[in-house]
């Protein structure tokens, strides 16, 4: 073989390892690359997962808490800001505030959460359901923080427990009444509703099991009573 054919030679097999460490330099680059992508979803997701972390873990009595008014009452314009004026649903945990939306639409709304930290997120919201949304929303202004936080605090009493029992209330329209209303639910699986303006307050399972137990003893008592008239007139009192 001539000296120019293996000079030829030796360029061609020069030229195929520069680009074989090419190649090898790309496959490199673009796993260290995905690499650095899923550093940071993991990273992102960690981030996620300690502010959900962050929020469900307030006690509904400490000063960050939602239940607070002054703290409420940010969360709220925060929302209402972006929001409008027509809600479908408003829940308020003690370590954040999520916010149901209308946009008009009869299949789709938007759902705002104001976290821990003051952070105000935006999804979109899909509709389901019977009835028509006109139905369903009521006046974001008709939500009023001083109202909940002291709502908030007499069914604590009420039910005979501490604001840290108050689990969540939720704002909705009443499937009974059909009329805005606060729906304030304590540990242990109990209740309570009230009109938007704190009144009326209510333990719906309590009082129906209290309704229960006063016809029984109505019963008993009349069959006690035979046919005495006074003593039957007496047990309907």
């Amino acid at each position: 073989m001539s000296a120019l054919f293996r000079l030829v030679g030796l360029g061609l097999t020069v030229a195929a390892i520069g680009f074989g460490v090419a190649g090898c330099g790309d496959s490199i680059k673009d796993k260290v690359n995905d690499a650095k992508t899923t550093y940071n979803d993991a990273k992102s997701t960690y981030s996620n997962a300690k502010d959900t972390i962050d929020d469900v873990t307030v006690k509904g009595g400490a000063s960050d808490s939602y239940y607070q008014s002054a703290n409420l009452s940010s969360a709220l314009d925060k929302i209402t800001s972006k929001a409008g004026d027509d809600a479908i649903e408003v829940t308020v945990y003690p370590g954040y505030v999520q916010a149901d939306a209308s946009t008009g639409s009869e299949t789709s709304g938007k759902r705002y959460r104001v976290s821990k930290d003051g952070d105000l997120k935006e999804a979109s919201l899909k509709l389901t359901g019977p009835g028509k949304l006109a139905d369903n929303v009521f006046p974001f202004s008709d939500v009023n923080a001083d109202t909940i936080d002291s709502t908030v605090a007499a069914v604590a009493k009420k039910a005979g427990k501490t604001l840290d029992d108050v689990t969540y209330v939720a704002l909705r329209i009443g499937v009974v009444s059909g009329k805005p209303e606060m729906n304030i639910y304590v540990s242990g699986g109990g209740y309570y509703t009230a009109n938007l303006d704190g009144s009326g307050i209510k333990n719906p399972a309590g009082d129906a099991k209290k309704a229960t137990a006063k016809a029984e003893d109505t019963v008993q008592c009349v069959k006690d009573a035979g046919s005495d008239v006074t003593k039957i007139q007496a047990c309907a009192k």
